[in-house]
């Protein structure tokens, strides 16, 4: 009837795609967050501060997983990334709050030097 030779078909076992941990990518998002922030005078400023602190401390225990080898090595550069940016939002914040305090200063030494000579 059919001549031709029935071919044997191999099932394969596929192994689950490896992902990044769930640490690395919250690091990564607050840290892109802190970033956003870190730029926005006043209020933005102590959000950045929240969301800066919690990337640089997700960073970290994701990378600590990654070397004891709980979690997966494809996290590894969000988590570094993430740490990264949560640690220049947070320098951002507090340049930021600098250079308010400063202006602040320098309006009120300078106002109260104006106020004076616009007495005569």
């Amino acid at each position: 009837m059919n001549d031709e030779k029935s071919e044997e078909v191999k099932a394969e076992v596929v192994e689950p795609e490896e992902k990044a941990g769930v640490l690395a990518i919250v690091s990564l998002i607050t840290g892109i967050v802190s970033l956003v922030f870190g730029c926005i005078p006043f209020a933005g400023i102590f959000f950045a501060f929240a969301c800066g602190l919690a990337a640089i401390i997700t960073g970290i225990m994701e990378r600590k997983k990654i070397a004891s080898g709980e979690s997966s090595q494809k996290g590894k550069g969000m988590a570094l990334a993430g740490l990264i940016m949560g640690i220049c939002g947070i320098v951002f914040g507090v340049v930021a709050i600098i250079i308010i305090a400063v202006s602040g200063l320098l309006l009120g030494v300078f106002g109260a030097i104006g106020s004076g000579l616009t007495g005569y």
